[in-house]
């Protein structure tokens, strides 16, 4: 009895790994190119698509510094729809800068990256 309790745990737990949301990012990363400071900020908008069969749901899109915020599609994705993560990066020091965004969802891990050059004006 034991053995099957057992068996049934583990193909109930197999069932429910493979029947998950999955974001599928169009791009993984953007490069701005050259920005100034004069500009105060500079956005890019990252398209995505749930790929999994599951509702996506975005929980939050952090960097690891306050040089960037992102906004992103609140409501939950179905299966096959699409949605967006809109990077801002705050231009308040020169130089180049390499910056990754950790989508937390409930899809497995992913991010995002931007990277560019901010001259003085």
């Amino acid at each position: 009895m034991l053995r099957f309790i057992s068996i049934l745990i583990l193909v109930t737990q197999a069932g429910y790994a493979m029947s998950q949301a999955k974001i599928e990012l169009k791009e993984k990363s953007f490069n701005f190119g050259t920005l100034y400071t004069r500009q105060k900020y500079a956005t890019h908008d990252f398209l995505f698509s749930n790929a999994g069969d599951e509702p996506l749901i975005i929980k939050d899109v952090r960097g690891r510094c306050g040089c960037t915020e992102a906004d992103w599609t609140k409501h939950p994705i179905p299966p096959g729809d699409t949605g967006h993560i809109t990077v801002l990066y705050k231009t308040w020091n020169t130089g180049h800068f390499e910056k990754e965004m950790r989508i937390y969802s409930n899809s497995p891990k992913s991010s995002i990256q931007i990277k560019g050059t901010v001259k003085a004006r």
